[in-house]
């Protein structure tokens, strides 16, 4: 979990995330589903989807996988 908070924190500041988006980003790095980042932020599915969008244009990447695959980078 520290290395999971530690990357976001690097990625936040590198790709200029917002607080929703570095929020989303640390959610899908413990692998955890739309529906249930929906549930613990309190925001729609549809939410966090838009919100995986702009995470995903802002780092070039087009799935969970090229993120996990950027993470195993580092």
């Amino acid at each position: 979990t520290s290395v999971i908070l530690s990357l976001s924190e690097r990625w936040t500041l590198e790709y200029t995330l917002t607080n929703r988006e570095a929020q989303v980003l640390v959610a899908l790095l413990q692998n955890k589903r739309r529906k249930e980042i929906a549930v613990e932020m309190s925001v729609t599915e549809h939410t966090v989807k838009k919100h995986t969008g702009n995470i995903f244009s802002k780092m070039d990447v087009t799935s969970r996988a090229e993120l996990f695959a950027l993470a195993d980078e580092i």
